[in-house]
């Protein structure tokens, strides 16, 4: 499992094995090794992996479905209640993409919060 989802991130970036390889400093052979199956990646490489791929230690490992953990409409729903997200949705990604962290339910909790806040403010 973890090897066809590093291949398959890795090809989603435009890497070739050689570039990845580099970039994580391991040889081309033991990456090609770690994608079919037949190697996994010592702990360190785990993690350099999951930062390049712009994913989680856990999506590798197959412990989460989310690969780079974007807050969905459903997660909202979940933590929040059901309810129309679409301003706080946009919000949410713009955050996330602007300052590149991965937003764990704690801080989206507290974008919500700050959101609210600025809109209680304005309205």
């Amino acid at each position: 499992m973890i090897g066809k989802r590093i291949k398959y991130l890795r090809e989603m970036k435009g890497l070739t094995q050689k570039e990845l390889a580099k970039i994580i400093g391991i040889s081309t052979s033991e990456l090609g090794m770690i994608e079919q199956g037949r190697r996994n990646p010592r702990h360190i490489y785990l993690e350099m992996l999951a930062d390049e791929l712009d994913t989680t230690s856990d999506y590798l490992l197959g412990r989460t479905e989310l690969i780079d953990n974007i807050v969905t409409r459903k997660d909202l729903e979940e933590l929040l209640g059901k309810g129309s997200y679409p301003e706080w949705v946009n919000w949410i990604e713009l955050a996330k993409y602007m300052d590149k962290a991965k937003l764990t339910p704690d801080k989206v909790k507290d974008l919500l919060e700050k959101i609210n806040t600025t809109m209680d403010r304005e309205g």
